[in-house]
């Protein structure tokens, strides 16, 4: 599974809109809607609306809604103004985790991702340290016998619905070998979320600072 990063999809953004061009459909104060999109074409458009206290951004990408200042621009381009000396790429300054907290609407479906590789390797590390923490209680048939059931019951398990089955897994497994030996408390690794921010939402987090950005720049334009 490819692992989502930050990077990857600023590049996957500047892709898919490479020839955007902005719509000023509105612009009355804080009442804004701006659309981006191919001329000829709607892959990839998006739609950027704000009124007082709130911004909107809708589209290809999904629909996501934000209040946190009066003008929602000046929120999202907080770092830019308040350094601009740093002379920074606009799309480098967005702060996803911080942005989430400031989304409207529960639950927040489509913000986060079951992070696979991470659920796995917490797993994994904590059934290493297990057998070696206890290597001399638990004997090297035992120890496999644990292995291969953690492996077969947790690390295969699906991990196609948004990692339920897996947590599922994880929270129903039981030591696979009879008898008294230190306790194998996995199901601890529950406390932690093991979520990341899906494609979309960043995607979404980068369409809104170069929509602003270029609505900026017309502004100034003008």
């Amino acid at each position: 599974m490819t692992r989502i990063t930050v990077e990857g999809v600023k590049e996957r953004f500047l892709r898919d809109t490479a020839k955007h061009e902005m719509e000023v459909i509105l612009d009355a104060g804080l009442h804004r809607h701006l659309r981006f999109k191919t001329p000829g074409a709607s892959s990839y458009y998006y739609d950027i609306v704000t009124w007082p206290g709130f911004l909107a951004v809708t589209g290809d990408m999904g629909t996501y809604v934000f209040s946190r200042l009066t003008d929602m621009f000046e929120f999202f381009m907080t770092q830019i103004d308040r350094y601009p000396e740093r002379k920074q790429d606009p799309l480098d300054t967005i702060n996803p985790s911080y942005w989430q907290q400031k989304l409207e609407g529960s639950p927040k479906e489509g913000v986060d991702k079951f992070d696979e590789e991470a659920f796995n390797k917490a797993v994994m590390e904590f059934l290493v340290t297990y057998i070696r923490e206890n290597r001399h209680e638990v004997s090297a048939e035992v120890r496999r016998y644990l292995w291969d059931g953690v492996v077969d019951e947790i690390i295969n398990a699906d991990s196609s619905f948004g990692g339920d089955e897996k947590r599922r897994a994880l929270a129903n497994f039981r030591f696979p070998y009879p008898g008294n030996f230190p306790s194998f408390n996995i199901s601890d690794l529950l406390e932690r979320s093991f979520e990341e921010p899906s494609f979309h939402y960043l995607w979404i987090c980068y369409a809104i600072v170069s929509g602003i950005t270029q609505y900026r720049e017309y502004k100034g334009a003008g």
